[in-house]
């Protein structure tokens, strides 16, 4: 039982390391000069993104309830909810940020000529400012919520 209990929290921060990882890449494609031929690398790094999402996800839910703190912790911790509300914006976030990105792809693929309005790229790069914040927050409350500290 440790060890899946060390495995399953190796994923776990795996996967929200990569989630750092492909944001930042979309960060970046996002603010390169032109983006229509970026498009499909941000539809790829986006799956990616929300693939790892996932993981972290239910890697996150295996570790609560194989904790050895046990469920009844974390469920009455204060920083475990901010984070599963966090988490839930950063998802939410994620969602708009993926429309944008497949409303450029079908328009790319309809029209040779199409380029990406600089009030959208502009949203979506806010968009993806505002999840690498909230991700940032995600670490900090589990530091506090493992301590047992509220604030």
């Amino acid at each position: 039982m440790v060890l899946f209990a060390a495995i399953v929290a190796y994923v776990h921060y795996g996967a929200i390391m990569l989630l750092a990882a492909l944001l930042t890449t979309e960060f970046l494609l996002l603010r390169q000069g032109n983006l229509v031929k970026s498009i499909r690398a941000l539809e790829r790094a986006d799956l990616a993104y929300v693939t790892c999402g996932v993981l972290a996800l239910l890697s996150g839910a295996l570790r609560f309830g194989t904790s050895a703190k046990g469920i009844g912790f974390y469920a009455g911790h204060p920083m475990f909810w901010l984070k599963l509300f966090l988490f839930g914006t950063l998802a939410l976030t994620s969602f708009l940020v993926t429309r944008h990105y497949s409303r450029w792809a079908h328009h790319a693929r309809m029209d040779t000529t199409f380029t990406v309005p600089a009030t959208e790229v502009c949203a979506a790069l806010t968009m993806v400012k505002i999840q690498m914040a909230l991700l940032a927050l995600l670490p900090l409350l589990a530091t506090l919520m493992a301590r047992n500290i509220f604030l």
